[in-house]
């Protein structure tokens, strides 16, 4: 998976009222890692006779992204991101 992104640094430009000139910052290039799991247990039930079918589930995913370049003078270069939640759906057939 490759993605474009853009970081700015804490360079803040005030707005005139008229014209608007938005800030312009300088463009740097990074490599990054991305790591993660995804995991999604489901049970589910079909009563039959033209019932729909219901499924309750649960839903765990961590991921991480890392940059690998440049070298950068930061202690922690790793961002952590987690989801934890529930879901239920129900399918008609018809």
């Amino acid at each position: 998976m490759t993605t474009d992104m853009e970081l700015k640094g804490k360079g803040y430009k005030s707005y005139q009222p008229t014209p608007l000139t938005p800030y312009q910052a300088s463009k740097q290039s990074y490599t990054l890692r991305q790591i993660g799991v995804n995991v999604e247990p489901v049970i589910g039930m079909n009563p039959g006779n033209n019932l729909p079918i219901i499924t309750v589930g649960f839903r765990f995913q961590r991921t991480r992204l890392e940059i690998v370049e440049p070298k950068i003078e930061r202690s922690n270069k790793r961002f952590d991101d987690t989801i934890i939640g529930g879901f239920v759906s129900i399918m008609f057939m018809f």
